[in-house]
């Protein structure tokens, strides 16, 4: 399941599946990313994502599956 929980491309990290971890990876453009995802989710709906220091300043993106159920899902 680990493994299925993120994929990432040259500079986009995309979130597939939500519950508290931690993922620690370079993209193939050479970016870290060290990003910490926070929740009780399914049990309470926020999710809080940060990442750490040290991840490259270099601009990346994050894509966030979002479930054609979740009707009033926003990301602030």
């Amino acid at each position: 399941m680990a493994g299925w929980a993120y994929g990432w491309s040259d500079n986009t990290v995309w979130v597939h599946f939500y519950g508290s971890n931690t993922l620690k990876t370079k993209l193939p453009s050479g970016t870290v990313v060290d990003l910490v995802q926070q929740t009780d989710y399914p049990w309470q709906g926020q999710i809080k994502f940060t990442f750490q220091q040290g991840t490259a300043s270099q601009a990346m993106a994050v894509r966030m599956r979002i479930p054609a159920w979740a009707e009033h899902a926003s990301v602030k």
